[in-house]
């Protein structure tokens, strides 16, 4: 949705544990997320 309303950066801020988690996650994950959670990772600059 911020891509199609044309911002380039976006900063997600949140308390879900779990999401930060496999967020931070280098492996691949397998839950009912995955898809969000791939997507984020994609579009998130590495450091």
């Amino acid at each position: 949705m911020a891509e199609e309303m044309g911002f380039q950066d976006i900063c997600v801020e949140g308390d879900a544990l779990t999401v930060i988690r496999k967020l931070n996650f280098a492996e691949e994950d397998r839950s009912c997320i995955s898809n969000l959670i791939q997507e984020i990772k994609g579009r998130t600059p590495q450091i």
